[in-house]
């Protein structure tokens, strides 16, 4: 079992966002938080201003012509895909380093999640259900907990998981088991840290997991990381994180097949979106 006091202590010291980032989130998550005051915000940021209008005419590729504005390509892209491409830029440096403790080199963790983010759009388009303002952010940082855990993972904690996994335990079921702490619990101890809106602390928390279904939103960032697990962004992922879940494709209203041409679309488009988010 690890020392929970020293994750804790691990996870408050890093590295806090740009205020710009936290008054967007605060914005966004605000019921009075209007479309000006995320227009303010994001003007008022000239490196973010460029990679909104970037992500935004790219978008609109084939639709019409160019957008000028951060207003007009806010109402484009939305206001979630704004927050989760201003978020892109300070966690893509964290999560580009290798992580030993999951097996993953330098860069597979980012392209994780940037595919799992690129995969709620995708997703909203087979769905039955709303999709959720956080749920691009969410899926952006879902797997945000295992920046904090790989450093304490040592070659014999990682045999263990890696037996307990082999068992035919999840991934979060084996963390539990060995490590007495899941990575969901320590990103959202980051999320908190860096006080972006509960809902995504939640969904952060509860990633991986078919559990505390009461919102959507936990579903479809769910879902979105069984994608992008399955056109390969995450090596090594194992076959019970991969699985289908029936209730949970239920309350999203998304069928299998839908499940499917998602696939096809996010492994097509997947080379343009982390583009957009490196921008």
């Amino acid at each position: 079992m690890l020392d929970q006091g020293l994750i804790a202590k691990a996870a408050a010291g890093l590295e806090p966002l740009p205020p710009t980032v936290n008054r967007l989130a605060s914005a966004i998550a605000r019921d009075d938080g209007g479309l000006g005051e995320i227009e303010e915000i994001v003007a008022l940021d000239p490196v973010l201003t460029g990679r909104v209008l970037n992500a935004a005419n790219a978008a609109a590729e084939a639709r019409g012509p160019q957008i000028g504005t951060v207003r007009s390509a806010i109402l484009r892209m939305g206001s979630g895909r704004v927050l989760a491409l201003a978020l892109g830029g300070p966690l893509g440096r964290r999560l580009r380093r290798p992580m030993p403790g999951y097996g993953l080199s330098e860069g597979a963790l980012w392209r994780h999640a940037v595919a799992s983010s690129f995969a709620i759009e995708l997703l909203h388009g087979v769905s039955g259900a709303p999709l959720p303002t956080e749920a691009f952010a969410s899926a952006l940082l879902h797997d945000l907990g295992q920046i904090v855990l790989t450093q304490f993972l040592d070659p014999d904690l990682r045999r263990l998981l890696a037996e307990a996994r082999e068992d035919g335990l999840s991934s979060r079921a084996a963390e539990l088991e060995i490590l007495g702490v899941h990575d969901g619990e320590v990103g959202a101890l980051v999320a908190q840290e860096w006080h972006l809106p509960e809902r995504i602390v939640r969904a952060i928390a509860f990633a991986g997991t078919t559990a505390g279904g009461d919102d959507v939103l936990f579903d479809v960032v769910h879902l979105s990381h069984i994608v992008s697990g399955r056109i390969g962004e995450y090596p090594g992922m194992p076959t019970t994180d991969l699985a289908l879940d029936p209730e949970v494709l239920g309350r999203t209203g998304i069928v299998r097949s839908g499940v499917d041409a998602v696939l096809v679309q996010l492994k097509e488009r997947l080379g343009g979106a982390l583009r957009l988010y490196d921008a």
